[in-house]
């Protein structure tokens, strides 16, 4: 991955990393997905929040990244596992998701049951959000 942990933008809030177990338990579950840019993303943090500064308030607003246990729960429950789940943009129920076979990043449309490419890759997703070039 080209973006490295230390290089997130302050926008987004950083967790503990993931056990060396919880990523194994992840791509277990998912060998038709590939997973690499995510796994060493969760080993360094565990999901990425979005912060959002109000004042002197600073919050996550919403997951752009998972965590390994909630990307786990939500693959099931939306996707039977056919599909990883991997962050939320916070807008209209979409998710955004990595596809068998495929390293570009997916946003889900719900209402439609529709997937469409929003980026090229992890990394592509991390950098054009944060630049705002990423519109859903």
């Amino acid at each position: 991955m080209s973006l490295q942990i230390d290089q997130v933008p302050t926008r987004f809030e950083t967790f503990r990393p993931a056990s060396a177990e919880e990523c194994r338990t992840l791509v277990d579950a998912f060998p038709a997905i590939d997973l690499d840019d995510y796994v060493q993303l969760v080993l360094h943090s565990n999901g990425l929040g979005e912060v959002f500064d109000e004042g002197r308030d600073r919050f996550v607003h919403n997951m752009l990244i998972l965590p390994v246990s909630k990307a786990l729960d939500e693959s099931g429950q939306l996707f039977s596992n056919r599909v990883f789940a991997l962050g939320r943009p916070g807008i209209d129920g979409i998710t955004f998701s990595l596809l068998p076979g495929n390293a570009a990043v997916f946003a889900h449309y719900p209402i439609d049951d529709e997937f469409v490419a929003v980026a090229d890759s992890l990394s592509a997703l991390l950098t054009g959000w944060a630049s705002n070039s990423i519109r859903l």
